[in-house]
């Protein structure tokens, strides 16, 4: 019995602590315990193999295409997690043929879709294309096996799709920006709207902070300072901002602060993308169900199962990202907070 073994009780006494702090805050007495087991067997050669990969639904689509990043996550309560990514708005043929093939009836399906718009009708139907929509509207209109949605930021108060596009088209125009009345004044909305986003990722901050740490802090810290960076901008008014030589010689100030701007935007958008990741982990821990498949975007594929303890530590990758694609897909703040603290010391005393 592991219980009566020496070496295993001095294993447990090490690393409790370490699980409860890095892993999964949240684990129960008897989660904990499990990891435990789990981490002592793979350590010592004897990792459950029980579930074999040729079982995926990778393995037994007839087409991978359109799956940009996949991996299978066994935890240690034997619940097995298959997660697929995809890029938005792109043919994804791996999804349709999961549906023509009736691949799905063992699992519990999670797709990300908006939560407010989970209840449909018919006439939605003919607006699917491909991907994690074409999941849900067509197990929605069976209505055999009922996906889960989990994007929850509409329903939490963080900007829709529509809106995080009009942010990143106003700070990169197709031309220089001449900055007039009517364009300071939409600065100042655009500014409005992000603050008060900002206000709502920092409510949330002890759920972000117990799932992606310091990446998170990092990321916040880079927001105030850009935010400060382009509000105080705004104060100083048309003049500033159509000036040239402040920040850079040669350099028109309104460049800069828009490309500070789209900076901004960005990293809201990402750090919004990853509240979504917190609800996933909170549908997977509740969920009963032993078998589990999420279909999402790539950056949510991406974080779980190489970011977020809980998942990573047990996840084996079925299809890698493209190292193109990576840097879009980490928490990780655009812009150098050391060249925008700089500038905004050079901005505090004009």
């Amino acid at each position: 019995m592991l219980e009566t073994n020496t070496a295993y009780i001095y294993f447990c006494e090490k690393m409790r602590p370490i699980i409860i702090e890095k892993i999964d805050h949240n684990a129960t007495d008897k989660e904990v315990e499990q990891y435990l087991e789990h981490m002592w067997k793979e350590s010592n050669g004897t990792k459950d193999m029980s579930y074999d990969i040729s079982n995926t639904l990778f393995e037994r689509a007839h087409t991978q295409s359109g799956v940009v990043i996949a991996g299978i996550v066994h935890l240690p309560n034997q619940k097995v997690v298959e997660i697929y990514g995809e890029i938005a708005g792109e043919e994804n043929l791996f999804c349709e043929t999961l549906v023509t093939q009736q691949l799905l009836a063992p699992y519990r399906v999670l797709c990300e879709y908006a939560t407010v718009l989970c209840e449909t009708t018919e006439k939605d139907y003919e607006l699917v294309v491909t991907g994690t929509e074409y999941i849900f509207f067509n197990l929605m209109q069976e209505g055999v096996t009922i996906p889960i949605c989990f994007d929850n930021r509409i329903e939490s108060g963080f900007p829709t799709s529509i809106e995080e596009r009009y942010y990143l088209s106003f700070f990169e125009p197709d031309e220089v920006m001449t900055f007039t009345e009517n364009k300071l004044a939409e600065l100042y909305f655009i500014l409005n709207q992000l603050y008060q986003v900002i206000v709502l990722l920092t409510n949330e901050s002890v759920l972000f902070e117990k799932v992606f740490e310091e990446e998170y802090i990092q990321m916040m810290i880079v927001i105030a300072t850009q935010f400060e960076i382009l509000f105080k901008s705004a104060e100083k008014g048309n003049d500033f901002l159509n000036a040239s030589d402040t920040f850079i010689e040669g350099i028109i100030n309104s460049q800069i602060i828009l490309d500070i701007g789209h900076n901004l935007a960005s990293n809201i958008i990402k750090c919004c993308s990853a509240f979504v990741d917190i609800k996933i982990l909170s549908l997977v821990k509740r969920e009963t169900h032993d078998k589990i498949v999420i279909f999402c975007g790539a950056s949510h594929a991406y974080r779980l199962l190489t970011n977020i303890n809980i998942f990573k530590n047990w996840a084996t990758m079925l299809v890698e990202p493209t190292k193109e694609l990576v840097p879009l897909l980490v928490l990780e703040p655009k812009g150098s907070y050391e060249e925008e603290k700089e500038l905004l010391r050079i901005l505090e005393s004009v």
